[in-house]
């Protein structure tokens, strides 16, 4: 096969570090018949594989287990996290312990190899790929994550909601200044809880009957690390003045570990008792066809368009005409009357397991 030139950046590099020549030949010739382009470089040496690495950066390295002159684990980076490509191991030696002690020490995969195996390179390729991709992805988003706590101190005093960051024992760590504002006895936040101070203890000893709740709820976000449903909450049994909190997890290697944001909810408590009422709503909620039932259960649970997609194997197209139709039919313009009108016909806000 004739390599694409190395300017064709749309091709897949891919460097294959192995010294059996008849295993080889079986990918070299599987290659040819691979649906992407690939630009492929084969060695039979690590010290062949490491001059290589030290002047390209491929997208991927597949190598086997144990060379004439090292063994694979002298392919990996220092911190095969922060790599820029995956290496994967492809070998003859088939030892479970060898597999979950090289995916511990930072390999993408361990495959036993075959001669099928060797022919289908361009499949193990692609999936392996994919694999990467998706870790990848991860990884940004949890570098995204530790820059936003690093600038919490400079936004969080522009957010009108109370919200307070806690460890793993429940201490106030940072506030904002909608936090820190006279407290009523029956509120879940307020000036007698300040920063340094156990918020577990304050909700569990609050008038508020909600504070155990609350309390409960930080437990299980520190320990599991999922995020909350809102839970509403009113002040007092008289009191027009209704809250929201929510309980979410603030993962990495600071000290913060759950965010606790209230929000003022009565406004929109009081816009819901003029809107349809129970029954009415489970009606009009009754009207949908199945699919568009699945449609609006995700809609509410928060998914955009392009997942709802996924999830439900059909085209972006047809999920933005089932939104049209349910919406046209519950006769609601907006994605926070759909979730109104789900939660007063009782629809819980929750993971929707899609039916095949």
């Amino acid at each position: 096969m004739e390599n694409r030139p190395l300017e064709d950046q749309s091709a897949v590099r891919v460097l294959i570090v192995d010294d059996h020549l008849e295993q080889t030949n079986l990918m070299r010739h599987g290659i040819q018949f691979h649906a992407f382009p690939l630009i492929v470089e084969f060695v039979a040496t690590i010290e062949a594989a490491q001059d290589y690495l030290a002047k390209e950066v491929p997208d991927i390295v597949v190598t086997e287990l144990v060379l004439p002159d090292g063994v694979a684990v002298d392919l990996l980076a220092e911190d095969p996290e922060s790599a820029d490509y995956p290496v994967v191991i492809l070998t003859d030696r088939g030892s479970e312990k060898e597999a979950v002690d090289a995916l511990k020490s930072g390999f993408l995969d361990y495959v036993v190899k075959t001669r099928r195996k060797c022919q289908e390179i361009g499949n193990l390729l692609g999936e392996s790929l994919k694999t990467w991709s998706k870790i990848q992805s991860v990884h940004k988003a949890e570098v995204n994550l530790q820059q936003t706590l690093r600038l919490a101190h400079s936004i969080m005093d522009s957010l009108p909601d109370p919200i307070g960051v806690l460890d793993d024992e429940g201490m106030l760590i940072l506030t904002n200044h909608a936090w820190d504002q006279d407290l009523s006895e029956n509120k879940l936040f307020g000036n007698d809880c300040q920063i340094k101070s156990n918020y577990l203890d304050f909700c569990r000893n609050s008038l508020n009957p909600m504070g155990r709740r609350l309390a409960e709820l930080i437990e299980s976000v520190v320990e599991n690390q999922e995020a909350t449903d809102p839970v509403a909450y009113r002040v007092n049994e008289t009191s027009k003045a209704w809250y929201s909190f929510a309980v979410h997890p603030c993962q990495g290697s600071g000290r913060a570990r759950a965010i606790v944001v209230h929000q003022d909810i009565s406004d929109r408590k009081r816009l819901e008792g003029h809107q349809l009422g129970k029954e009415n709503a489970i009606e009009m909620i009754r009207s949908l066809t199945r699919r568009e039932k699945q449609v609006m259960d995700l809609v509410v649970d928060g998914k955009p368009n392009k997942m709802i997609a996924r999830l439900l194997e059909i085209s972006v197209k047809t999920v933005e005409m089932h939104r049209a139709n349910l919406m046209k039919k519950l006769k609601i313009r907006s994605v926070a009357d759909l979730v109104r009108l789900a939660v007063k016909a009782g629809t819980l806000i929750r993971p929707v397991l899609v039916e095949n």
